[in-house]
């Protein structure tokens, strides 16, 4: 997760959190949004399990969109890499995302 975002969002700053979110990513105020309490609830339950937020290895949305930049430079196996790395799933399950993912560029 990004830090800065990530410290916006426990000091309860979460407009600027979605302002930084939509600067770095650059997405819309609905995605970011999205986005945004998405990592709020990872968070709180990290917290509420005793886990601090840096052993979140992904936020699902940031992971598309670095997922998404890979393929856009056509590089395939190093977006692979990064999905199997952050959701700890098996080669063929991370290429299935992977095509979705692709899918929805086109």
């Amino acid at each position: 997760m990004n830090q800065d975002i990530v410290q916006l969002i426990e000091k309860g700053h979460y407009l600027i959190a979605i302002k930084r979110y939509r600067e770095v990513f650059s997405v819309g105020f609905s995605e970011a949004e999205k986005a945004v309490y998405g990592m709020k609830k990872d968070i709180s339950y990290l917290n509420r399990t005793g886990k601090h937020s840096s052993d979140a290895s992904y936020d699902y949305p940031t992971l598309c969109a670095r997922v998404a930049d890979h393929l856009r430079d056509g590089n395939k196996l190093r977006a692979i890499r990064i999905y199997q790395e952050n959701t700890q799933v098996n080669y063929k399950d991370a290429l299935k995302a992977i095509y979705s993912i692709q899918r929805k560029l086109i």
